[in-house]
C-alpha cells in the first residue's frame, strides 16, 4: 500500500512537473515574443527619433536661412530707401513708399529715354541732310574750283 501510494504520489508529481514544464514553456515563449516586440518597437522609436532629429536640424537650418535672407532684404530696403532719399524710420509703410518712388523714377527715366532717342533720331536725320547738301554743293563748286585754278595759272 505504501508503494502504491508512493507510485500515485510520484505520478502526481510527474504530472504536476509536466504541467509546470508546459506552463514554463508557454511563459518563456510569451517572454520571447514580448522581448521581440519590445526590441522592434525600440528600434522603431530609435529610427523615429533619428528622423525627427534630422527633420528638426533641417528645419532649424531652413529657419536660419530664412532669417538671414530677411536680414539681407531689410538691409537692401534700407539702402534703397537712402538712395532714393526716403527716411524709412519716419515712413509708416516703407515698402509702399519705396515702390511708389521707384515707379516715379522709372517713369521719369522712360520719358528721358524717349526724348533722348527722338533727339538722336532728329540729329541723325539732320546730319544726313547736312551731308547730302554739302556733297551737292561740293559737286557744283568742284568744276568752278578747277576753272579758277586754271585761270590763276
Amino acid at each position: 500500500a505504501v508503494v502504491s501510494t508512493q507510485s500515485t504520489g510520484i505520478a502526481k508529481v510527474n504530472k504536476l512537473k509536466e504541467q509546470l514544464r508546459v506552463e514554463l514553456d508557454a511563459v518563456q515563449s510569451e517572454l520571447r515574443t514580448e522581448r521581440s516586440y519590445l526590441k522592434s518597437h525600440k528600434e522603431l522609436a530609435k529610427d523615429s527619433t533619428t528622423k525627427l532629429k534630422n527633420e528638426l536640424t533641417e528645419t532649424m537650418r531652413t529657419l536660419e536661412d530664412s532669417r538671414s535672407r530677411e536680414r539681407q532684404l531689410l538691409e537692401f530696403r534700407n539702402v534703397l530707401a537712402k538712395v532714393i532719399g526716403l527716411e524709412i524710420e519716419a515712413t509708416p509703410v516703407p515698402d509702399y513708399e519705396i515702390i511708389s518712388r521707384l515707379e516715379k523714377l522709372v517713369e521719369a527715366h522712360q520719358s528721358h529715354l524717349q526724348a533722348s532717342q527722338a533727339l538722336e533720331a532728329g540729329l541723325r536725320h539732320m546730319a544726313s541732310g547736312f551731308r547730302n547738301s554739302y556733297d551737292e554743293t561740293m559737286s557744283v563748286l568742284s568744276p568752278l574750283n578747277k576753272s579758277s585754278a586754271e585761270v590763276s595759272k
